[in-house]
């Protein structure tokens, strides 16, 4: 598996080590970590699932734009639960 990481753990720059889930078990409601961003965006709504993608709109914190984004389900991604 190319997105297979030991310790379930991704480095964004900028923030450091953070706790990562597969892309394919994103929900509603959870907010995205990206690169220089600890508190990037949250998901709104999953568009489309595959069998090996799943397309999401999420919501800039910052601003409060939507952008579309499909990722790989096996790729890691720095989330977290919106209740945390």
């Amino acid at each position: 598996m190319r997105y297979r990481h030991p310790d379930k753990t991704i480095h964004p720059q900028g923030i450091g080590k953070l706790p990562a889930i597969p892309a394919g078990d994103l929900k509603v409601g959870d907010i995205l970590s990206w690169n220089n961003a600890p508190d990037a965006c949250t998901i709104t709504r999953i568009v489309r699932e595959t069998e090996k993608s799943i397309w999401i709109i999420e919501r800039e914190r910052k601003t409060g734009k939507d952008y579309k984004r499909r990722l790989p389900k096996k790729r890691l991604v720095a989330a977290r639960r919106s209740s945390q």
